[in-house]
């Protein structure tokens, strides 16, 4: 194979480039930028999309329930993932600062979880203000 390309493919005119690939990369190939040292390329290849931080942290993606930080309720983040390990921490995003990754949501261990009650003593419209209708007003 690799005989083929180095021998034969680059060399040859390509029918859409109207060029050989070699030719069509010397003419471009300034214009190409490598990655600093250092730099993370599988960070730069994760797939983006936005969603929405509900009111109870939970955020959708692909089929899957993530929990994000709480102070992330109601606000629009970007999530940064690998979409060919679905299920793994995904990274979150917001006003370009990153918060920690939202991890798959527990189902099970997320119906223990002790949640804050409403009040008990709540009164009722009934209760907080007397009715002042009449039979006339509701015939």
């Amino acid at each position: 194979m690799w005989a083929y390309i180095e021998g034969e493919y680059h060399h040859n005119i390509h029918r859409t480039l109207a060029e050989s690939p070699l030719d069509r990369w010397a003419r471009c190939s300034e214009r190409v930028c490598f990655p600093e040292p250092g730099v993370d390329l599988e960070d730069i290849f994760l797939a983006e999309e936005k969603r929405k931080v509900h009111k109870d942290r939970t955020i959708s993606l692909r089929g899957k329930v993530y929990e994000a930080e709480a102070a992330l309720v109601g606000e629009t983040v970007i999530l940064r993932y690998d979409p060919t390990t679905p299920g793994q921490p995904i990274q979150v995003w917001f006003k370009g600062n990153r918060y920690d990754d939202a991890k798959l949501v527990d189902t099970l261990a997320n119906c223990y979880v002790k949640r804050e009650r409403p009040d008990e003593t709540l009164t009722t419209r009934d209760q907080s203000e007397p009715d002042t209708a009449t039979k006339s007003d509701v015939w």
